[in-house]
Formats: structure tokens, C-alpha cells, sequence
């Protein structure tokens, strides 16, 4: 008999002064890829710059603050709609009106400040990891080398263009910076552990992305693919892993369609489902999946024993978010993600002994317990 019990348990919710900068281009239907034939000499300013003369600020200075302050805005707002998007449990793609407003969001903040180092990022983030953008974001790098959002999207670009070595190194350096938090890390070091060998690994956002990613490049042998679906929306990692024999839909929006074509197009793959994916990309494959540790395999060709044997040895050795230390407040819910593995081992245990229900019970405790959120 196949174990073919569903489990829907998800919880991934996952400056420098005076510097001269070039301008990036006004709209994002302007080509990218080339770098610009002039450069502003408009300087960039620090948030937190004061500037006082005698006890009374600068009338051209205080309409610099307010200019930056105004831009600052712009750029909140836009993070804030990207956000929104990201938010969505059924699609990681903007449908049109979120593209507008995205797109309306940058030429403001660029037409603001268009010297400023930040719209490079926002020009690349704002094409959805189009690697033809990287000048920009290079830019944007060199500008403002200690900010975390701008090397986050830097990692991505080493990702969807298949530059490991880059990719080692800016991780890396984002680890350096205190922004590469040690559970994520933690949580990519059991999702390997859970993944078949020969799998394709179907991650869902940037972090679970970059968690396993940074494991995976300690396991220079690993044959597994992954593909993410936050990065699919890039068409050179499309075509990474085209190369690598994977078969891509054609439709531009990634989504719940989109994901269930990705996997009707690879019959003869065996799929790895993050547990980080929202539960309505899964309903198409739900009575073929089984829970794995902190994925489910698809198609689920295993006996029972074996899924049993399989669970039951990571859940002995999985770290559950403490690789050493308490899971901080922020990840602790990724702690769900464990409990369908340690539920399909009490469930397919017979007869368990006194000692198999006390461990049962003592990862439920462990995956339950939860810190009192900070004050």
C-alpha cells in the first residue's frame, strides 16, 4: 500500500556621501544591458547626514533632505508592492495592474534622484532577474557595498546565471554582514538532507533558495537540481536549467498553472516540493506525493517501510532550526515544516515501543514550543 496522506503544513511567510553616479534608464521597457552614454554629477546623500551652520540647517542642504526623503518614500512604497507580490500564495509573478504600479514607483523614485545608487537595484529587481541588468545592479554593488537588500539581489544574480563561485562569495559576504541568518542556514542543511539524490528540488523564495543553495556548495558531487520558483521568472535561469535537461513552460508568469506544466513536462523526473510552497501549487499532486523530511517526493514510488525507514532517520538527525542555538522569533514558525515527517513515523509505526513514543512525542514538543515574541 502507498502512504498518500496529505499534509498542507507551511509556514515560509521567507550609503556613501558625494558619491557620482550614472544614471539608470527612466522606464523599464529601456534596454538594460547597455551602460549609459553620459553620467549625472548629481550627488547622493546619506539619510543620516545632518547638516547645520550655525545651529540653522543649509536652505540648499534642507532641499536635499527633503529631495532624499521623498525619494526614500518612493522606494519604500516600491519594496512594500514587491512584497505584496511576493505574498501571493498563488502566483510569484505581478499580474498587470501590480506591474504598472511597480513600474510608476520607479520612475518616480528615479525622476527624484536619478544619481542615486539605489535605483540600480530597483531597475534590476524591477525586471524580475533579468541578468541583461546586472550592469546596473553592479553598480549599485560597488556604490553601497554593506547593504544587505542590494548583495541579496546580487546573490540572486549569481544564481540565475549559475556562477557558483560568485555565488560562495557573496553569500558569504551577506553571512559577514550578519544578514545571512544561521537558522536559514540551518533550515538549507536539512532541506539537502531531505532531498532525494537525483531530484529536482522546486524551492519557492529567495531564502529557502539561498539556504540549500549554500549547503549544496559544500556538496560539490550533488547531482540534485534545484529550481526556484522565485527565480524562474528570469529567463537566463530558464535556460540554466534547460541546460541542465530540465523542460520549461513557455508562459511568462510563474504560478500555480505554470508549476503544474513544469511538472507534466518532466515525467520521467522525480520531483522534491519544498514545504516552504504554498498549498495550492500542490493540490494537482497531492494523492501521488509523500511527506520526506522537509519536502515531498513526487511520484511516490516507495513502499511503506521504506518511507518509514527514511522519515524515521531524519527525524532523528535533522536539526530543527538549532544547529547549536535556539531558533530566533523571526524563523521559529518554519519549525511546522518538521511535523509532517514525525507525524508519517507515528503513523506508520506499529506497535510502537514506550522509547518510540517518547521520542515522537519529545520532536512534537520541540516543533510546538514556541519563544515568547520580543517586547
Amino acid at each position: 500500500m502507498k502512504y498518500s496522506t496529505f499534509y498542507l503544513q507551511f509556514s515560509w511567510s521567507l550609503l556613501l556621501p558625494g558619491l557620482l553616479f550614472a544614471q539608470v534608464p527612466q522606464s523599464n521597457n529601456s534596454n538594460g544591458n547597455l551602460p549609459p552614454q553620459e553620467e549625472s554629477i548629481i550627488p547622493a546623500f546619506e539619510t543620516d547626514s545632518v547638516f547645520t551652520y550655525g545651529g540653522a540647517e543649509d536652505m540648499n542642504v534642507r532641499g536635499a533632505r527633503q529631495e532624499f526623503n521623498a525619494y526614500d518614500a518612493e522606494v519604500h512604497k516600491f519594496k512594500a508592492a514587491k512584497s505584496a507580490v511576493r505574498m501571493n500564495t498563488r502566483s510569484r509573478s505581478a499580474d498587470p495592474t501590480q506591474e504598472q504600479e511597480l513600474d510608476r514607483l520607479y520612475m518616480n523614485a528615479n525622476s527624484i534622484n536619478p544619481s542615486e545608487p539605489t535605483n540600480g537595484a530597483l531597475f534590476y529587481e524591477l525586471g524580475n532577474y533579468d541578468a541583461s541588468r546586472a550592469y546596473w545592479l553592479e553598480r549599485a554593488v560597488k556604490a553601497k557595498p554593506n547593504d544587505a537588500s542590494i548583495l541579496e539581489l546580487w546573490c540572486a544574480d549569481a544564481v540565475v546565471t549559475g556562477d557558483s563561485v560568485s555565488l560562495s562569495t557573496r553569500l558569504n559576504r551577506l553571512d559577514s554582514l550578519g544578514s545571512f541568518p544561521q537558522n536559514l542556514r540551518c533550515y538549507g542543511q536539512d532541506l539537502f538532507a531531505s532531498t532525494p539524490l537525483d531530484a529536482v528540488l522546486v524551492s519557492h523564495g529567495r531564502w529557502d533558495t539561498f539556504g540549500f543553495l549554500f549547503e549544496q556548495l559544500q556538496h560539490k558531487n550533488s547531482k540534485i537540481i534545484n529550481a526556484s520558483l522565485e527565480f524562474l521568472q528570469s529567463p537566463q535561469y530558464r535556460m540554466l536549467l534547460q541546460n541542465k535537461g530540465l523542460k520549461i513552460p513557455s508562459q511568462k508568469s510563474v504560478d500555480v498553472a505554470f508549476f503544474k506544466d513544469l511538472v507534466l513536462l518532466n515525467p520521467e523526473k522525480t520531483f522534491a516540493f519544498s514545504m516552504t510552497i504554498p498549498s495550492a501549487y500542490l493540490e494537482s499532486f497531492q494523492n501521488d506525493m509523500v511527506p520526506v523530511g522537509l519536502v515531498f517526493v513526487y511520484p511516490n514510488e516507495s513502499s511503506d517501510a521504506t518511507i518509514l525507514q527514511q522519515n524515521r532517520k531524519l527525524m532523528k538527525s535533522l536539526s530543527y532550526l538549532d544547529c547549536g542555538k535556539a531558533a530566533s522569533v523571526e524563523y521559529e514558525t518554519l519549525k511546522d515544516n518538521y511535523l509532517p515527517m514525525v507525524e508519517t513515523v507515528e503513523q506508520l509505526t506499529d506497535h510502537a515501543t514506550k522509547e518510540q513514543v517518547k521520542e515522537i512525542q519529545d520532536k512534537k514538543s520541540v516543533i510546538k514550543k514556541r519563544k515568547a515574541p520580543k517586547k
